[in-house]
C-alpha cells in the first residue's frame, strides 16, 4: 500500500471461536428432593418437586462466531475506521418447556433452541483541523446494526409463545411481538361482520352471552382464521421488541482553556408497545374503583356524537372486562420507537495559571453540564427510552428527569 500516501496504518482481521457455557444446574439434570411431613403406607418419603421433570440429557450451550474486521487509518491518523461483521450461531439454549396437564410435573428443562445473530458494528473517529489549529476538534461516531433469527425450537414446533404477546417463530427475529390487529373501531351495529353459516355477529371467543358479540364503539379486530371468533388463533407477528439498529456520537471542541462536549445516541427500528396508555384507558373499565381515571379528553375515541374514531367507547362498563378493547396487545399501542437523544452538553473553563498561583493553587477548573436535555422521536408516549426488554412502556407516565450539574476541582 505504499503508493497510497493518505492511507497511514491498516489491518484485516479472520476471527473464528467457540466458548460453551454450562446453564443448566444440578436440579435441572437430577431432579430436586426435598424433607417433607408426608408418609406412604406409614413410611417417611422424601418426595420429588413437581415442578420440572429431571433430565440428564442436558448440554452446555455453544456460542460459535465467525468475524471479519477491518481497521484503517489516513493521513497520518487525522482519520480512522474500524469495521466488523460477525455470524454467530447459538445452540443448545436452555429454556423451560411446558408439559401436557395429565403429567406429574408441570415442565422439562429443553436444550432444543438455536439461534443466529447476525450483524456489522462501525465505528470511526476524525481530527479534522490542521495540527497547528489553536481549535482542537474531536468526533466519533459508532452504530451496530443485529438482526438474530431462531433456527430451532424445542420438539420440532414452529412456534412458541411466551406471555401471549411474544412468539418466538422458526424462520424470523426472536421476541416478535405476536399481537391482534387493530384496523379502528366499528361506527355502527351494521359494520360488525356476520357469520353466513349462523347469522350472528362476530363475537369474542369463551363467551356466547349477548355482551360478547361486538357492536358499535368496539375494536376492528382482524379476524386472521375467519372463524368468526376472536382468539388466540387471530394473532399476528406484526412487530420487533428488539432494537435493530443502535449507536451514538460524540464530538468535544477545545479552544485554549474552554472545552465543549457534547454526547448523543440512538435507537432506530424498534417496535414499542405504548402500555401506560393502555392501562391509562383501562382504568375507565371499573370507574367505581379506587383506581384514579386518568384524563382522556385529548384522545380521539369513539362517542355516539363522534363515531368515526381511533380509539374504542371507553365508558362501555358492562362489557369492557369481556371484550377488553384496550388490551395491551394490540397494534392500536404498538408505534416506532426511535429515537435520537441528546444526551449530554458538557462546558469547563481552565483558569490561567498566572491568576491563582499566588493563591497556592496549581489548577482550578470549572465545569457546567446538562444530562437528559432532548429527546427527537415521533413516539406518542412519554419517553421511548423507559421500556423493558420486551419493548413495553413501562414508564408510568413519568419521564426522565433532566439534570443540571456544576463542578470545580482545585489542585494545590
Amino acid at each position: 500500500m505504499k503508493r497510497y500516501n493518505f492511507i497511514s496504518s491498516g489491518t484485516m482481521r479472520i476471527t473464528w471461536g467457540r466458548t460453551i457455557r454450562q446453564n443448566a444446574d444440578i436440579y435441572d439434570i437430577y431432579g430436586k428432593y426435598y424433607i417433607a411431613d408426608e408418609t406412604y403406607n406409614g413410611q417417611s418419603v422424601i418426595p420429588i418437586n413437581l415442578e420440572s421433570t429431571p433430565n440428564p440429557d442436558l448440554k452446555p450451550t455453544t456460542n460459535t462466531t465467525w468475524n471479519f474486521g477491518m481497521d484503517m487509518g489516513f493521513l497520518r491518523g487525522k482519520y480512522s475506521f474500524s469495521m466488523d461483521a460477525y455470524y454467530k450461531q447459538t445452540d443448545n439454549i436452555l429454556k423451560t418447556v411446558d408439559m401436557a396437564n395429565h403429567n406429574a410435573f408441570t415442565g422439562v428443562k429443553s436444550i432444543s433452541t438455536s439461534l443466529v445473530n447476525k450483524g456489522l458494528e462501525f465505528q470511526c473517529s476524525a481530527r479534522p483541523l490542521p495540527v497547528r489549529s489553536k481549535l482542537d476538534w474531536n468526533i466519533s461516531f459508532n452504530f451496530a446494526i443485529d438482526k438474530n433469527i431462531v433456527t430451532a425450537l424445542p420438539n420440532g414446533v414452529k412456534q412458541y409463545t411466551q406471555d401471549g404477546s411474544i412468539v418466538n417463530r422458526v424462520g424470523t427475529n426472536a421476541l416478535s411481538n405476536f399481537l391482534f390487529v387493530n384496523k379502528g373501531v366499528y361506527a355502527n351495529d351494521e359494520d360488525v361482520p356476520v357469520d353466513p353459516a349462523t347469522g350472528l355477529r362476530y363475537r369474542i371467543g369463551g363467551s356466547n352471552s349477548k355482551d360478547a358479540y361486538f357492536k358499535a364503539g368496539d375494536p376492528i379486530w382482524v379476524d386472521v382464521n375467519g372463524d368468526y371468533i376472536l382468539d388466540d388463533n387471530d394473532r399476528e407477528i406484526v412487530g420487533n421488541s428488539q432494537p435493530r439498529i443502535t449507536g451514538g456520537a460524540y464530538n468535544t471542541l477545545r479552544y485554549g482553556s474552554v472545552s465543549v462536549s457534547v454526547s448523543l445516541s440512538f435507537t432506530l427500528r424498534r417496535d414499542i408497545i405504548n402500555k401506560t396508555l393502555a392501562d391509562q384507558f383501562a382504568t375507565y373499565y371499573d370507574p367505581k374503583s379506587l383506581t384514579s381515571l386518568a384524563p382522556i379528553g385529548a384522545y380521539d375515541f369513539w362517542t355516539p356524537e363522534h363515531r368515526n374514531a381511533k380509539y374504542p367507547n371507553p365508558f362501555d362498563y358492562k362489557r369492557s372486562n369481556l371484550v377488553d378493547p384496550f388490551r395491551a396487545d394490540q397494534t392500536l399501542f404498538q408505534e416506532d420507537g426511535s429515537y435520537v437523544k441528546l444526551n449530554n452538553v458538557s462546558l469547563s473553563y481552565n483558569v490561567n495559571k498566572k491568576y491563582i498561583e499566588k493563591f497556592g493553587l496549581s489548577q482550578l477548573t470549572f465545569r457546567f453540564g446538562i444530562n437528559n436535555l432532548h429527546v427527537f422521536t415521533n413516539y406518542s408516549g412519554i419517553n421511548p427510552e423507559n421500556v423493558n426488554s420486551l419493548g413495553r412502556d413501562v414508564s408510568g407516565g413519568y419521564p426522565n428527569s433532566r439534570d443540571y450539574s456544576f463542578g470545580m476541582s482545585i489542585k494545590f
